[in-house]
C-alpha cells in the first residue's frame, strides 16, 4: 500500500515494518534515500531519492496514497524532497 500499488502481490510481508526496514536497509547500503511524507501528522506517502551518481546526479521519486492525488501535495512534497537532497549534498543547481 505504500508503494502505490498493492505491493502484497508481491511481497508477503507487507507491514509497516517491512516498509521501515527496507528504507533504513535501503539508507544504510547507499541504494537510496526514503522520507516519509506526512499531512497533518499522517504518513500519507514516501519521497525517494536513489540511482545516485559520482557527479551529483540521482533519480527521484514519490509516491503518495491514492486519496491525496490531485491536491498539491505532491507538488509541494516534490519541492521539499528537492531542496532536501541538495542542501544534504551542497549541489548547486
Amino acid at each position: 500500500k505504500y508503494w502505490g500499488y498493492d505491493a502484497s502481490d508481491d511481497n508477503t510481508a507487507d507491514t509497516d515494518e517491512f516498509f521501515l526496514e527496507t528504507a533504513r536497509r535501503e539508507f544504510n547500503t547507499g541504494v537510496a534515500v526514503t522520507l516519509g511524507v506526512y499531512l497533518s501528522g499522517e504518513f500519507i506517502g514516501e519521497g525517494v531519492i536513489y540511482s545516485f551518481d559520482f557527479k551529483g546526479g540521482a533519480s527521484v521519486a514519490l509516491r503518495l496514497l491514492p486519496e491525496y492525488h490531485g491536491k498539491g501535495i505532491g507538488k509541494r512534497a516534490f519541492s521539499a524532497l528537492s531542496f532536501f537532497y541538495f542542501t544534504l549534498y551542497k549541489i548547486s543547481s
